[in-house]
């Protein structure tokens, strides 16, 4: 009987071995945790946001007559007021003529009896001024190019017209540069245009620069 009663005892006790084993071999498996989330994190798109200035637009001539020039007509200063810096194309619209004509005596015809246009007849200069370095459209086949020299051309060649390069902003610099409009009538313009008027649009757009490879 007390032999039995030493093998309950050991066999108890083989019991409560075996529970603190497994007790500790699953502590083994546990470790200290914590979780934490971030709130409302959020990815915002910048910005490109042209400004023209404070000039009023749009600029008008009238009345324009033969020998009537001007260097300074039209000026914006181009400014980038987002927070990605950009790239600038021009383009010109097309230009709309009006055949206006002189009310007490008739607008002369051009060679061959063609009626002409006043966008046929003026010259223009379209121009950026970036610090001290100037950069001209200039019109060529569909398009139009940026120039180091001066440049004017008939209105009516930079009709329906875009650029193909485009200027930089520069980094940091929101400041595009300033754009310019300049005209010339020459003198020796006939009746053709008397009365005549014409109109275009320039369309500024600042891009984002296409991403290096």
């Amino acid at each position: 009987m007390k032999f039995m009663d030493a093998t309950k005892k050991i066999l108890l006790a083989s019991i409560g071995i075996a529970l603190v084993a497994f007790l500790i071999g699953g502590g083994t498996y546990a470790y200290f945790s914590d979780i934490e989330k971030t709130q409302n994190s959020t990815f915002t798109a910048g910005t490109l946001d042209l400004d023209l200035g404070d000039v009023t637009v749009p600029v008008a001539v009238d009345p324009l007559k033969p020998g009537d020039k001007d260097e300074t007509y039209a000026e914006w200063t181009l400014t980038n007021t987002g927070n990605v810096a950009g790239v600038l194309n021009v383009s010109v619209g097309v230009v709309s003529g009006n055949e206006g004509g002189n009310p007490n005596e008739p607008e002369g015809d051009a060679e061959e009896g063609t009626s002409v246009g006043l966008e046929e007849r003026l010259n223009v200069s379209l121009w950026i001024e970036q610090d001290t370095e100037k950069k001209y459209l200039k019109p060529e086949g569909d398009s139009l190019v940026w120039a180091d020299t001066e440049t004017y051309a008939l209105l009516n060649d930079f009709s329906g017209k875009s650029t193909t390069e485009t200027i930089s902003q520069g980094t940091g610099d929101p400041n595009l540069g300033t754009f310019h409009i300049a005209y010339d009538l020459p003198y020796e313009t006939g009746n053709e245009v008397q009365g005549d008027s014409c109109s275009f649009n320039v369309t500024f757009e600042l891009r984002q620069p296409p991403q290096q490879p």
